[in-house]
């Protein structure tokens, strides 16, 4: 559940950065997005998740998308407004620490996904 969520915040974060639409319209195509990842995961593992995953997929699509609102207007939380050179590199920062996130989490999964196969089991739920 933390790589849906991290996948979908990342997304969403980088969605509203490079789509110039209405913030309504990016919380939408990021929500959708994010509770596809989430079902698709929920699908890898067993079917009774998906339900769980799908929501941690849209939650994390929605926060992403607030983050870069947050992130290219700071007076919506009533941050000190910074000038405008300030705002590029907060975004180039987020940007690349989400796609830092991405990665480490890509590698953990397929660390585990690897570890799991070793010890034989056939998926994350063992039943007994």
């Amino acid at each position: 559940m933390c790589a849906i969520s991290i996948l979908s915040l990342n997304m969403g974060m980088n969605l509203l950065f490079l789509l110039p639409t209405s913030l309504s319209l990016t919380s939408i195509i990021s929500g959708t997005i994010g509770g596809s990842i989430g079902i698709l995961f929920g699908l890898l593992v067993i079917f009774q998740s998906i339900s769980s995953v799908f929501s941690h997929g849209i939650v994390g699509g929605l926060m992403g998308t607030m983050l870069g609102a947050v992130i290219k207007n700071p007076s919506l939380c009533s941050l000190p407004t910074a000038n405008i050179n300030m705002i590029e590199q907060n975004t180039i920062i987020f940007s690349l620490f989400g796609s830092i996130l991405i990665v480490m989490t890509a590698c953990l999964l397929w660390y585990s996904l690897n570890k799991q196969e070793q010890m034989g089991e056939s998926s994350a739920y063992v039943s007994s």
